[in-house]
């Protein structure tokens, strides 16, 4: 019966040791970080809304916690309001909203969704090296020719072997 008791009081102490291990990993991490913190909690979205007689402008564009990748953003973004603009039509609307795609916790790639009244909805794509603060290009990270193949895939798995076969020439 000692032998009991002994085992029962072991097993507890063993499960209050592991609650209070997992208890202290719990707080280190959430209270002091440890450097691998969600993309998404540097990352707000902010606006720019504009009209007049001649045109309606709403904007979403992602801020985030750097100087240097909310420049590189705001350049992208006043270039398609600048676009827009020059656009000699009366009653334009502009509507750009975003998407993030994180690569690795290392990069960001910013999909703008453009809708213009002049032309079709659109994309465009800005990658960002998040370890860098700068404006990289997807032919920086990846080798020529397995990008070639990987398209090559894309266009093999979605159209015909006749589409797939005029691409290749």
């Amino acid at each position: 019966k000692k032998m009991t008791i002994k085992l029962k009081n072991s097993l507890v102490k063993y499960f209050i040791y592991i609650f209070a291990l997992f208890l202290a990993l719990f707080i280190v991490t959430n209270v002091f970080g440890t450097g691998q913190v969600k993309n998404e909690e540097y990352v707000s979205t902010s606006t720019i809304e504009d009209s007049n007689e001649n045109y309606s402008i709403y904007v979403e564009y992602p801020r985030f916690d750097n100087d240097d990748i909310n420049s590189i953003i705001m350049n992208k973004v006043y270039s398609y309001i600048k676009e827009f603009k020059n656009i000699e039509v009366n009653n334009k609307v502009l509507d750009i909203t975003y998407e993030l795609y994180y690569l690795n916790n290392e990069f960001v790639n910013i999909t703008f969704h453009i809708e213009n009244t002049q032309s079709i909805i659109k994309n465009q794509n800005i990658l960002i090296d998040l370890n860098e603060k700068k404006l990289v290009y997807i032919n920086s990270l990846y080798d020529t020719d397995y990008l070639i193949n990987e398209i090559n895939n894309l266009v093999l798995q979605k159209y015909s072997d006749d589409i797939y076969n005029q691409v290749l020439k």
